[in-house]
């Protein structure tokens, strides 16, 4: 596992790592459908789904860096554009239907099935997740290394 994370690319373990921490939240948070208190299952349903969307967004992000990095001949802005608004919209819409459900579930017919403090946690690792991958070096005094510059 370890010689398989190390061949990652920096974006690439930046996706594994929210991956891990999304898989392993939703994993402790799983006995809250069972054991939980009045409607517990709304924490990890919660977390799942803004997991998910991290995820997605991380993902859009990549693509609209990609398309900006490229030549200028190649250059999409229409992707630019589409990802930029794309992925705040994503963020409010989905912590807006997570706060009906937590909320105002009547407005839905009593769908409750996500909580709105879990969707709104599950969305932080990623600037986390940035920050550690990319300052994090193996070898700082190596400069030379293209890896290593910032």
């Amino acid at each position: 596992m370890l010689t398989f994370y190390q061949k990652l690319d920096n974006d690439k373990k930046i996706f594994f790592w929210l991956s891990l921490i999304g898989l392993v939240v939703y994993l402790a948070l799983m006995p809250l459908y069972f054991f939980g208190v009045d409607r517990g299952y709304q924490w990890p349903n919660g977390w799942l789904l803004g997991s998910l969307v991290e995820l997605i967004s991380y993902l859009t992000l990549l693509l609209m860096t990609n398309s900006l990095t490229k030549k200028a001949g190649e250059k999409n802005v229409i992707v630019v554009i589409l990802n930029s608004l794309l992925r705040p919209f994503l963020y409010v819409v989905v912590l807006a239907i997570a706060a009906i459900c937590s909320f105002r579930s009547e407005w839905f017919g009593g769908f409750d099935m996500f909580g709105f403090w879990a969707v709104f946690a599950s969305l932080m690792p990623m600037p986390i997740a940035l920050v550690i991958v990319h300052f994090v070096r193996k070898n700082p005094r190596n400069p030379t290394d293209e890896d290593q510059i910032l």
